[in-house]
């Protein structure tokens, strides 16, 4: 009888779970070389372009993002771009190999426009920005009492004296992100992944999902074939569930996801490289993918969601023995 010896939550968009599941069955047939199989993933989400307009919600009132470095990066609702328009929102990148980036990649700007305000008024616009995605710590994908995790609020006022006529602001606030925020009392690593933010204006709220991405990456060996050396470069953040289902509801803490990216995955995938290329004497990687920088990349992300690329129905690994 087949026994379930974990389930990893890590959609790879390149393909490489499927991969990861024949390295525990070798023996079931004649191997494949999926690592020669896999096409590159689209880069051109990584380039600098101009942010998608707001969306409109909550009347004239709108929500811009920004970051401060101007990068942004593809997105599509619900995973599906055949029936969602392509938007393009701003993309800060946390960390990069276990280090923290520079103060500018990891600052946002937030603007509250078209807050109109009548003479002798002095208003208050507050905003909060919250993952998009439940906290996962709290019972796991879907736990019960799950809630989103406030990141950071943040407060101004406007006034028009009453000698005035009435004027419209645009609000830009301006933060950058650190490693720690105060959750529930304590003091807790900050969370990556999309982010949603709500603005009020005197007590009219107005909300804008996946305003920007806050992700990592690491960049790591992955082998040597030929002589030629390749790297490579994992694109995640820990707001996605990761564990193991073989005890109900073992889901290994946000906190740890960075732990476990360099101290599981990575020695894992380089395991897989490897064996194709010094047990199955395959050639290394597709053909697309060999260039001056030799570089797999590997976007994991909870199953079904856009991020970089598109998530595949098979976006979950299951490894069994």
């Amino acid at each position: 009888m087949t026994k379930r010896v974990t389930s990893l939550i890590l959609p790879i968009i390149v393909g490489l779970l499927l991969f990861l599941g024949t390295i525990r069955t070798v023996s079931a047939g004649p191997p494949t070389n999926l690592l020669g199989a896999i096409q590159p993933s689209s880069l051109s989400a990584l380039d600098v372009k101009l942010a998608t307009p707001p969306l409109q919600a909550g009347g004239a009132i709108t929500i811009e993002t920004q970051a401060a470095t101007g990068a942004t990066v593809n997105f599509y609702r619900n995973n599906d771009p055949d029936n969602n328009p392509l938007r393009l929102i701003p993309r800060l990148i946390f960390s990069q190999t276990g280090t923290l980036t520079d103060d500018i990649t990891r600052t946002v700007i937030i603007t509250v426009a078209n807050v109109t305000i009548n003479p002798g008024i002095t208003e208050t616009i507050a905003i909060t920005v919250l993952t998009q995605a439940l906290d996962p710590d709290l019972g796991g994908p879907g736990g019960l009492g799950a809630v989103p995790i406030i990141v950071w609020q943040d407060v101004q006022t406007r006034s028009v004296p009453i000698t005035g006529v009435a004027q419209t602001f645009d609000v830009a606030f301006t933060h950058i992100f650190t490693e720690q925020i105060r959750y529930n009392g304590n003091l807790v690593r900050i969370p990556t992944g999309y982010f949603q933010v709500e603005a009020d204006v005197g007590g009219a709220i107005t909300s804008y999902d996946h305003a920007f991405l806050m992700d990592n990456e690491y960049r790591a060996f992955l082998g040597r074939a030929n002589g030629i050396d390749y790297d490579m470069l994992i694109r995640y953040y820990d707001m996605s569930p990761y564990g193991y289902e073989f005890t109900s509801g073992n889901w290994i803490s946000r906190e740890l996801v960075p732990t476990h990216i360099v101290s599981d995955l990575v020695p894992m995938v380089q395991r897989i490289f490897d064996t194709e290329i010094n047990d199955w004497g395959m050639p290394p990687l597709n053909p697309n993918w060999r260039g001056p920088s030799r570089l797999l990349t590997i976007d994991i992300n909870e199953g079904g969601e856009w991020y970089h690329t598109q998530a595949g129905a098979n976006s979950s690994m299951h490894l069994k023995s």
